[in-house]
Order: C-alpha cells, then structure tokens, then sequence
C-alpha cells in the first residue's frame, strides 16, 4: 500500500507536537515524573487519535454526509462519552496500576469527574480534526470548481474556434466554386493555396496561442486566395510597423476581421477596392487596425453581429476579460477595426 507521506505528514506533526506537550507539562507539574506521564500520555495521544478518525470517518463520512442526522448526533455523543471511559480504563489500569498505586486505592475506576474532563477533551481534539478535514475538503471542492471553469471556458473556446473554421472554408469553397464555373485557371492555384490554410487550421488552431507571424502568415495566404479572385479590383496593403517577434495571440483571432472585410465590405463594391492592415507593438501591446473601403450605401457592414465579429468578442471575454479594448468604427465610405491588446 502507497503512503502518501505529503498528505500524511501535518496530522502526524501536530498530534506529536500534542503528545509532546501533554506529556512534558503533566510531568512537570506532577514532581517530575515523566515515567508515568509518558504512558499516561501515550495513552491519551492514542485514544483521542482513535476518536478524531472514528468521528471523521465512521460518522461524518458514512453517516452524517448522507444526511442521517439524528443517527449522527446521537452515536457522536455516545462514541465521546465512550472513548472517554475506554481513555480512564486503560489509563486506570495500565498506567495508575504500575505507577500510582496509591490513587487506584483512593479513586474508584469509574470516576464521573475524570470522564467529563476526558470528554471534554476528546470533544475539542475531535473538533479541531474535523476542523481541518472539513478545510480540506472546501480547498479539493474549490479546486474542482475552478478546475470546472477552466474545461467550460476551453469547451467554449473550441466551440467557437470550430464555429470559425466551417465559416472561412465554407466562404473560401463557394470562391473556388465561382472560378471553375468560368474554367478558370486559377483554380488550382486556389485549391494550392486553401490546402496551406487548412494545413495551418489543422496543426495551428488547435493551440492555446501561436506566435503572430504566423497569424500573419495566414492572413498573406488568405489575401493571395483573394487577390486571384479579384484581379485588379483589390488594392491591398499591409503595414507591419514593428518586430513581431515574441508576440504571441490565439489563432485565428485577427483572420476574422480580413475576412470581414472581405464579405461584407470588398464584395459589395463593383470598382475598385483597397484594404489597409496596420500591426503595431508597443511594449509587447498590440495594436491591429484593419480598415476596407465600401460602397456608400452599403452602412451596415457585419452589423457587429456576423458569425466572425461575434465570435471574436466572446474569445476576447474569455481569454483578455478586461485587457483588450474592439472599436468598430462605420464611416460613409470606409469601415475601421481597432484591436488593441494587453499581454502583460
């Protein structure tokens, strides 16, 4: 049988640390005989250790945490009163016998005064026993419970991680779709290019963060995507104004927002159109504006309510809470994204 000497180890110090005390006080005060207490201790040490894990385990567990109360107050007090006489009768007989012969002659064994005060004792051990079991139990629960929290909080993430992804390539097919209905050649350069992202998908955005080169890396190969698919119609640039090295993200955090722009602001307009992406670090806060331009009658653009915006908002909850700030700014012409991140 294992022993767990951690968990072990405090219970066994603070009952030797009792016996210690009892044992060398009684001594002192009684003309230095440290002989008899030792035993007399070893004695009580013994019993009152044999009652804590009786009431812990034999009562509290298997009777008063099923909810049979009056069963359990009933054998509480009777298991006190019991191992405070069985306490005076081994004491009586195998410590008083041998070393005070005289007090057996004068005090009978079953002596109402010495029971109460061995009950009373055994009662206040008993108490701080189950004190520190019921401690013990509150600090497992909390554990679980934010153990509970942390699996909600991940099954949330993959929920909305996996509401992204059908969403992009669902997007992504329809414009392979439109190319090899017109015989295009550039659809198997598409095919190329959707394959790399669903490589990144596969291997990337299962991870709890990746680094934000990669991230861009992404969002290059999903432009490129667009690029053939647009032609001379899209004017798109990319502005990275600081080392991107050492800054990490969640996958699939900006691709939202490019995506976006694509759907609801590039695709409605039938001139040219031009997108600006701006990534910014400071003190290892992140800045990322992604501004499209489009057609002046079209003012609701994602409407903040799109699959992708949404989803975005809900991982910002979960993961940043209060360290991220998303501005969404609809002008007559153009739309603006403003992410803005803390990592420290």
């Amino acid at each position: 049988m294992k022993v767990n000497i951690k968990k072990n180890f405090w219970p066994l110090l603070l009952w030797t640390v009792y016996f210690l005390c009892y044992w060398l006080a009684w001594g002192s005060i009684r003309d230095k005989d440290y002989t008899g207490e030792f035993y007399s201790s070893l004695v009580d040490v013994a019993i009152n250790i044999l009652a804590t894990y009786f009431i812990i385990y034999i009562l509290i567990e298997k009777i008063y945490l099923v909810n049979k109360l009056k069963l359990f107050y009933t054998a509480l007090a009777c298991s006190i009163i019991g191992f405070s006489i069985l306490n005076r009768v081994l004491t009586y007989e195998l410590v008083y016998a041998r070393f005070s012969p005289d007090y057996i002659s004068q005090v009978p064994i079953i002596y109402l005064p010495k029971i109460i005060i061995g009950a009373l004792e055994t009662s206040l051990l008993a108490g701080v026993g189950c004190m520190f079991y019921f401690i013990s139990i509150f600090r497992k629960q909390e554990k679980v419970s934010q153990q509970l929290v942390i699996d909600k909080r991940e099954a949330e993430m993959e929920l909305l991680k996996s509401q992204v992804q059908p969403h992009f390539i669902f997007n992504t097919l329809n414009n392979i779709y439109a190319l090899s209905q017109e015989n295009s050649p550039l659809t198997s350069e598409m095919i190329f290019r959707l394959a790399s992202l669903l490589d990144y998908m596969l291997y990337d955005a299962g991870k709890v963060v990746i680094p934000l080169e990669k991230e861009m890396a992404y969002i290059n190969n999903y432009i490129a995507l667009q690029r053939i698919r647009y032609s001379d119609n899209l004017d798109v640039v990319i502005n990275l104004f600081d080392d991107l090295e050492g800054i990490f993200i969640p996958p699939l955090l900006i691709m939202p927002f490019v995506e976006n722009s694509f759907k609801h602001g590039v695709s409605k307009q039938t001139q040219k159109s031009w997108m600006t992406i701006d990534v910014s670090v400071k003190d290892k806060d992140l800045t990322v504006k992604v501004e499209n331009s489009k057609a002046p009658d079209c003012n609701n653009q994602a409407d903040n309510s799109g699959i992708g915006i949404n989803n975005v908002r809900k991982r910002l909850d979960i993961l940043y809470q209060d360290r991220y700030t998303l501005k969404c700014l609809n002008e007559s012409e153009s739309y603006l994204v403003i992410l803005k991140l803390k990592n420290k």
